[in-house]
């Protein structure tokens, strides 16, 4: 049975005097059945507001674009550079394999362009969706309230129930039904009140996973310029130049080192924000 230990364990604010007087009126008016119900459904529509706002796309597809930038960048090997052995390094010049190296890492520079434009896009997307998600919560704060009044009103009407003389049939309880609906009403505030929490472990993921994602794009513009100059790519004409194989694979390593980090930060955002999603639909379907 539900009682007013809940509501101070929680802290929850209560509702202004004239909506207590208001919820003193519904309770006087509404058969037991129906008392409350619209602060009832105001929490389990909060609650699949706040669902369809966490279920998004967005991040997964980042990281998808992310695992794509990882492969375009490893598919450029420094050491292509370097005359083959044999009889093929003698049809291969060195200005020949610079130029398509060149030519292979201003596709690439092209395409990481491009993919972090989408990347970003998709970002914009959860940006918007938490803006969305912080008004749900504000909405789910409000329902809360809103129930937990109207338990704490009910509460203070209800009086012990009678108590069956031995030997004698249990007397007719006349508040039986509305303490049955006091218990459901516990329940969903309850449910709203655990939900707080996750959705908003569900915002920190998100920005977590987005300020991971926005470390690419400076990591990738420091790496473009370092090799565009160990190219001779930094003049309007290109340059004559012997680029140093190892230094470039270091540059790309330490790229891909950093996208790797990223890459696990996001991951580990996004199994924080699956177990809370997955708490939210769990209170949502209790």
């Amino acid at each position: 049975m539900a009682d007013g230990s809940s509501a101070r364990a929680w802290a929850i604010p209560a509702p202004e005097s004239d909506r207590l007087a208001g919820m003193q009126t519904e309770l006087q008016a509404d058969e037991a059945g129906a008392y409350g119900e619209r602060s009832r459904t105001a929490v389990r529509d909060c609650l699949d507001r706040v669902l369809a706002e966490a279920r998004t796309g967005d991040l997964t597809e980042a990281v998808a674009r992310l695992d794509h930038l990882v492969s375009c960048i490893e598919g450029l090997r420094p050491r292509d550079l370097v005359p083959r052995s044999g009889l093929g390094g003698l049809f291969d010049s060195r200005s020949g394999r610079l130029k398509r190296f060149r030519g292979a890492f201003q596709a690439a520079v092209r395409t990481v362009g491009d993919t972090l434009a989408e990347i970003e896009e998709r970002l914009k997307g959860v940006d918007s969706r938490g803006q969305a998600m912080e008004g749900a919560l504000q909405a789910l704060r409000d329902g809360v309230r809103e129930i937990n009044g109207h338990v704490q009103v009910a509460l203070e009407a209800l009086v012990p129930p009678p108590v069956a003389v031995e030997g004698e049939d249990a007397p007719r309880d006349p508040q039986a039904a509305l303490r049955t609906r006091v218990d459901d009403l516990d329940r969903h505030r309850a449910s709203g009140v655990t939900a707080l929490p996750c959705v908003r472990a569900v915002q920190n993921a998100d920005a977590w996973a987005t300020d991971a994602l926005r470390r690419a794009a400076p990591a990738f513009s420091h790496w473009q310029e370092d090799w565009t100059a160990r190219l001779g790519l930094d003049r309007k004409r290109p340059r004559k130049v012997r680029p140093d194989v190892s230094e470039l694979e270091a540059l790309r390593d330490q790229l891909l080192a950093t996208l790797q980090r990223i890459r696990a930060d996001v991951s580990a955002a996004l199994d924080r924000r699956k177990a809370q999603i997955t708490r939210l639909e769990s209170l949502r379907n209790g």
